[in-house]
């Protein structure tokens, strides 16, 4: 008598259930999916070996019948899911993606759900990049959600210029532009972007895009996460001549004198800068984690611009908690008063350790001022110590939390 090898039967297994691939006539349920009529047919036995949520609904004291109801899927989405437990592979595409990851959550695969995540991480168009952003956000997906946010940084004119980005939600278009190396470091690209968004949202609420107002109605809050602070003098002008009629008074006030300061540092560049060192080297390790912020506070005791700054020195990875070497961060420069402080300059730092501002900062004297830090990973620094003297230009305050930074290049004696 001949012997059948252990594969050849596995493959013929095999090849026996994908036959059986919505076969109604072997099948023992039907799934009606949606408001549709068409039962999908399935088998109790090969779902109930692949996932608990089946092995429950199928085998447990609640079990169902011969017949479920699937309100949350579609037919065409539902079949697509079917395939993996009958072909162990995915034929994924953009279309259905959201509804096969919200299924694979659903009935716990967590294969299939890095499966689905492994392909929209492949995706270099903006389609499939603000697809991938939008499910990394809904399932909250840290690790997916870090490669897309790299993408869109990545390829950010492609993404704010696509057809695929004006017709995006508002909620989407918010957390879009508010990714930090986004914001800060394309502010200019991020206005452009919304104001292309805006457009299209008024051709689809049927109302006349050449009204700035509208555009800005459209916007809502988003308008806000544009960051002007963080652009250049010229691209400032340019927004506000092409579109001057979508700033309310107030906010005109603010960006002429942040013109005016940008004008006035880039003309005071003759100067000699004095290097201030306003901490030093302690043993202790600080941890910081992402989202965390610090702040250094101070007044300047006569006129001077900010130029640049330097930072501590970063720790090793300890080999057990989860924190890079370096780390990348927002440093905003805040002037403090009691109605409303003004942020006079944002920018993205990425991780290293010496940073030069793009614009030098006016610092008037006898006003308080911060500087502003927003961690972006985590991460771990040795952490300063301030040192504050008599004879310092400036004043360090009381409030000051940030171990972070060591000096700070100044221009003294400057008047406006």
């Amino acid at each position: 008598m001949s012997t059948v090898s252990t594969s050849v039967l596995l493959a013929n297994r095999l090849f026996n259930v994908q036959n059986h691939y919505l076969n109604a006539e072997t099948a023992d349920v039907f799934f009606i999916c949606g408001t549709e009529d068409e039962p999908i047919p399935a088998h109790k036995i090969l779902l109930a070996a692949s996932t608990e949520a089946f092995n429950k609904m199928f085998y447990g004291t609640l079990r169902e019948g011969n017949e479920v109801q699937i309100v949350d899927a579609t037919p065409n989405g539902f079949r697509q899911f079917l395939r993996y437990f009958y072909f162990n592979d995915l034929q994924l595409s953009l279309d259905c993606i959201d509804e096969l990851m919200y299924l694979a959550r659903k009935y716990l695969l967590n294969a299939y759900v890095a499966d689905c995540c492994a392909f929209l991480s492949e995706q270099m168009e903006a389609e499939g990049i603000l697809i991938g952003y939008e499910q990394s956000i809904r399932f909250q997906l840290a690790e997916l959600k870090k490669k897309m946010e790299d993408s869109i940084a990545e390829e950010s004119e492609n993404v704010f210029y696509s057809e695929y980005f004006a017709a995006i939600n508002r909620d989407l278009l918010n957390q879009v532009i508010q990714i930090p190396a986004v914001r800060i470091e394309q502010s200019k690209l991020v206005f452009n972007g919304c104001m292309l968004w805006a457009e299209a949202a008024c051709k689809r609420s049927n109302v006349d895009a050449s009204v700035m107002q509208n555009l800005r109605s459209q916007l809502g809050d988003c308008f806000h996460c544009i960051e002007f602070s963080a652009m250049k003098r010229n691209e400032i002008t340019d927004c506000v001549e092409k579109c001057g009629d979508l700033f309310t008074a107030g906010e005109l006030q603010g960006i002429v004198s942040m013109i005016s300061a940008k004008f006035t540092a880039r003309n005071n560049q003759s100067q000699d800068v004095l290097e201030l060192q306003i901490s030093k080297l302690t043993d202790a390790i600080v941890n910081v984690s992402e989202g965390s912020q610090e702040e250094l506070r101070f007044v300047p005791k006569e006129g001077m611009l900010l130029m640049s700054f330097s930072v501590t020195e970063f720790s090793e990875t300890d080999g057990i908690n989860d924190y890079n070497e370096c780390v990348a961060y927002v440093a905003s420069v805040v002037k403090i008063t009691t109605e409303k402080n003004l942020v006079l300059h944002k920018e993205f730092f990425p991780d290293q350790a010496t940073y030069y501002l793009r614009e030098s900062i006016v610092l008037e004297p006898h006003c308080t001022y911060a500087i502003q830090i927003l961690f972006l990973d985590n991460g771990s620094y040795i952490a300063r110590e301030i040192a504050d003297s008599a004879d310092s230009p400036i004043k360090m305050l009381p409030e000051t939390s940030s171990k972070f930074i060591a000096t700070l290049d100044l221009k003294l004696n400057f008047k406006q």
